[in-house]
């Protein structure tokens, strides 16, 4: 499998646990996204731009231009990668959390 196809899988599988929480209102994947979100998922009132990655976090520069883009719009800049399962970062706190973790700070 390539990278590209690993890599969206991780996208897909983040949008489906997204999708599937009773929350959320909506999901949005940026195909091929060279923004700073890969999606943007609208969750109890909230907006998120998520950021996924195959593994850990990305790097000091693309959490800095996730932080910045997203607060100018008013969004939670969240990174989401796989370990064990789907794991979800507020950038902010740089704690991992599963998706009801994060989605109960909201």
């Amino acid at each position: 499998m390539s990278k590209y196809a690993v890599g969206r899988r991780v996208e897909w599988d983040v949008r489906k646990e997204l999708e599937a929480h009773p929350l959320t209102e909506y999901v949005v994947r940026s195909a091929g996204s060279k923004g700073v979100a890969d999606l943007v998922a609208f969750v109890r009132g909230s907006v998120l731009f998520i950021q996924c990655k195959v593994r850990g976090l990305p790097s000091l520069r693309e959490r800095e231009d996730l932080i910045k883009k997203a607060y100018v719009c008013g969004a939670w800049p969240v990174v989401a990668y796989r370990d064990k399962g789907l794991r979800y970062v507020w950038l902010p706190d740089g704690d991992a959390h599963t998706l009801n973790g994060l989605l109960a700070m909201l």
